[in-house]
């Protein structure tokens, strides 16, 4: 639904009415409200996908001052430091993190003085809220690259936010897609609109229980990467300590239907499809959708891929969806998968709808460890002995208490 207050900040009541052209042309609105209308409609209608991670500047951008001349006490972003807009700005990032949006910092700042000031008791965005934080005096750019390798996600899935022209022109040239947007503290006008963009940019129809799960799941990743490195992969696999819930889901599930329709990196063939598709999908005999959802000693995931296909009548199955959300890489949850789909759809071989796009790189690594001589046949065939030679040892609960071939 069309909002009137968003509506009336694009377009001023008082400047919507047109009198010489409604007496001329019988049309009573001006052609400015008339576009801000069209455009606001074909928004409401046609919503943009919401960016999924923000990376801020500190000096003059998060709080009033520069930490290292002012130091920790002398910084602020309070109305009696005549510095509101900062507060503004840190409560749209912490309305943003509960949302599920990652947050980063980016600063040419002392480590040491930016994690003391991020401890400050006043401080209005929670320093657990925000990960990482690249604090040194290299290149900005390269903070956003180690950031974004972090967070495993594009550069066209995140927000820059500095003061500085010259930062946002160097982080925007090096990483292209990212949207860089200029904290210009001394034009209060300007961060309105700035807040604005932000909710426009990450608003959500819905925030969902794997949203706020993202940012403890990245955090946690760190301790994952220097727990495996003193072991064996399959050492650490085994102290995980991880759970698979294997779920029949319908075409009503609307978190499936998005990651369906969002997920770039582990995706079997990159399809994208409309409502009215999607649900025509669960019309078909022998067709099925599974949700994945994970957990370990670590926090759970929640429900992060779903696969999809048909058991058809010769008894292969076909695979046309598969989707991984980039927060469960490095899981085994793949090779479980593909696992369960032959447990419980009783099939010797499983056809795998694959075509390569530009992102699903991912997807091809796992498919060239049953596939070491290349991905060109279309579908893949996956047979069970091939699976089950080259599959490394799966040692995670699985939850799954159904079989699909019994039901088709």
């Amino acid at each position: 639904m069309l909002s009137e207050t968003t509506l009336a900040m694009h377009s001023p009541l008082s400047a919507r009415h047109d009198l010489k052209l409604e007496l001329s042309a019988g049309f009573p609105y001006t052609l400015p409200h008339a576009d801000a209308l069209m455009q606001q409609a074909v928004l409401t209608m046609f919503p943009h996908t919401p960016r999924k991670g923000l990376i801020t500047d500190l000096d003059n951008t998060l709080w009033k001052g520069i930490l290292g001349d002012d130091g920790v006490n002398g910084i602020g972003w309070s109305l009696e430091a005549k510095a509101h807009v900062h507060t503004l700005y840190q409560q749209m990032l912490g309305s943003l993190a509960d949302s599920g949006v990652l947050l980063a910092i980016a600063s040419k700042n002392d480590p040491a003085l930016v994690a003391e000031a991020l401890t400050r008791p006043d401080l209005l965005l929670q320093a657990s809220q925000i990960f990482p934080v690249e604090a040194s005096w290299g290149p900005k750019s390269d903070a956003v690259s180690r950031i974004l390798a972090a967070w495993n996600i594009a550069a066209d899935s995140v927000v820059f936010i500095d003061d500085n022209p010259m930062e946002l022109a160097e982080v925007a040239e090096k990483h292209p897609g990212l949207q860089a947007l200029a904290f210009t503290p001394d034009d209060p006008a300007a961060v309105a609109t700035l807040l604005r963009t932000l909710r426009d940019l990450f608003g959500k129809q819905a925030i969902r229980d794997e949203d706020r799960l993202r940012l403890n799941s990245l955090r946690t990743s760190a301790e994952r990467t220097s727990d495996s490195s003193e072991a064996s992969s399959a050492d650490f696999m085994a102290r995980l300590q991880a759970r698979i819930d294997f779920t029949e889901a319908t075409a009503e599930d609307q978190r499936i239907f998005e990651l369906a329709n969002k997920t770039n990196q582990f995706n079997l063939n990159g399809r994208r499809y409309t409502e009215a598709e999607w649900r025509a999908r669960s019309g078909q005999p022998g067709r099925f959708l599974i949700s994945v959802q994970y957990q370990d000693r670590f926090g759970p995931l929640g429900r992060i891929a779903a696969v999809g296909g048909q058991v058809l009548p010769s008894g292969e199955t076909r695979i046309d969806l598969w989707v991984m959300s980039c927060r469960a890489f490095s899981r085994q949850i793949e090779f479980h998968t593909l696992h369960e789909l032959f447990l419980r759809t009783g099939a010797d071989v499983l056809l795998l709808e694959f075509s390569p796009t530009e992102r699903n790189g991912p997807l091809q690594t796992t498919l060239r460890t049953f596939f070491p001589d290349g991905l060109d046949e279309s579908p893949l065939r996956l047979d069970r002995d091939t699976f089950l030679t080259a599959c490394p040892t799966l040692t995670h609960e699985v939850h799954a208490p159904w079989t699909l071939s019994e039901k088709h």
